[in-house]
């Protein structure tokens, strides 16, 4: 607290473990200005930016339904913890290449080993369109609106690495579906290539048309 009253600074012995989530619990407390803080419990783990093909992109919902909000899924395939923070979604042009990035530095959300996590501007408007969504995987950001027809999606970390890229179009939707609103494209397994339409399908109807902070419901063992 010596420089800045709302700031405390805290030394671990032994010093904490890279790649290990660990609990922080503050307990209540009263200030003096007499405001009171309740208990509260903090996932900290020192973490590595992720490298290409350590983070990828899972899922898309394009062309949300009316009221609901776009998200795109990102999937960790390794036993690394990855911060939120050093990631960042990009849409990109298809045709002028210009660049609309999402800011996540804010965030204090992890990525755990082979856990999935949901990017979205509106939170409540997904938990209402897909009742079996993931509460706990789905992160609060300013996403782009992508496009309906086609667009691009860049996972880059902070360093302006790429970690995965899609380039979707809406002709890799199911071509007997009345409509494609509200539905996502899933990614059907993580080890074939990204950017083959062969590897990106409709969620099925049995799912609810999306799987958002879960496995997809086309996903395919090929391993």
């Amino acid at each position: 607290l010596q420089n800045n009253p709302t700031q405390v600074s805290l030394t671990t012995s032994p010093a904490l473990t890279i790649n290990l989530l660990y609990k922080l619990t503050i307990k209540d407390m009263s200030g003096c200005a007499g405001i009171f803080h309740p208990q509260e419990t903090l996932d900290i783990a020192i973490t590595r930016k992720p490298m290409s093909g350590e983070l990828l992109l899972n899922e898309i919902l394009h062309y949300p339904k009316s009221g609901g909000s776009d998200f795109v899924e990102i999937y960790n395939p390794t036993n690394n913890i990855f911060s939120i923070k050093d990631i960042n979604i990009i849409k990109e042009d298809p045709i002028s290449g210009f660049q609309l990035s999402t800011d996540l530095s804010a965030s204090s959300q992890y990525i755990l080993p082979y856990g999935y996590l949901v990017i979205t501007q509106d939170k409540n408007a997904i938990l209402h369109d897909y009742p079996n969504a993931v509460t706990d995987n789905i992160q609060i950001g300013n996403l782009p609106d992508f496009g309906i027809k086609e667009d691009i999606v860049v996972l880059k970390n902070t360093d302006n690495t790429v970690l995965d890229r899609l380039h979707y179009t809406d002709k890799w939707h199911f071509s007997l579906l009345k409509t494609y609103q509200g539905v996502s494209l899933e990614r059907t397994n993580d080890l074939a290539n990204n950017e083959e339409k062969t590897n990106w399908k409709s969620a099925a109807e049995s799912a609810g048309f999306a799987t958002p902070g879960y496995l997809n419901s086309t996903f395919t063992d090929i391993s």
